[in-house]
């Protein structure tokens, strides 16, 4: 019996190294979309600290940054509203009954406040005659860092914590 298994062993074996191998093949399409788009990130942005009331006026406090990547060559802008507690002219940290008024930039003191307006229309028109309330741009594919600062005066108010909600918005 052992005889008689083992050739037949072997007679398998050698009839599947003679054979040639069968095979299947398919094909897959492999794709690849590029687009003119932009993404906008918020990195470690953070409020102004502690400071005494009723002390000196904070200037050119860093809040944090934003980046943009955008295709190469694509214009952007970047605008912050006015905030939650926006008063018409000015935003305002508020604890809920006292505000403070404070601005952003994308520079330092130094620079133009940071707003939104005509963010809906970036043509040439606009990037001409709003550039010092949005942050200009033109895409390069990387990311690109756009500081944001900030100033506030101190009114003799209440101590506490204050807060404002704002939104950024990037349009291309």
């Amino acid at each position: 019996m052992k005889a008689i298994v083992l050739t037949i062993a072997l007679l398998a074996a050698g009839t599947a190294v003679s054979q040639a191998a069968e095979k299947q093949s398919k094909q897959v399409e492999i794709t690849l979309e590029l687009s003119s788009t932009c993404v906008l990130n918020v990195n470690n942005v953070q409020g102004f600290g502690s400071w005494p009331t009723g002390g000196d006026d904070i200037s050119g406090v860093s809040l944090g940054s934003v980046s943009v990547t955008c295709a190469d060559g694509l214009v952007y802008a970047v605008g912050i509203d006015a905030g939650e507690n926006y008063d018409g002219s000015t935003r305002r940290l508020s604890n809920g009954t006292d505000y403070v008024p404070y601005t952003l930039r994308s520079e330092s003191s130094s620079g133009a406040e940071w707003g939104d307006t005509g963010l809906t229309d970036i043509a040439s028109d606009y990037v001409a005659t709003h550039s010092a309330q949005a942050v200009l741009g033109t895409g390069n594919g990387a990311i690109q860092s756009i500081s944001l600062w900030g100033d506030a005066t101190i009114p003799n108010v209440g101590a506490g914590q204050y807060a404002d909600q704002v939104n950024i918005t990037l349009v291309w």
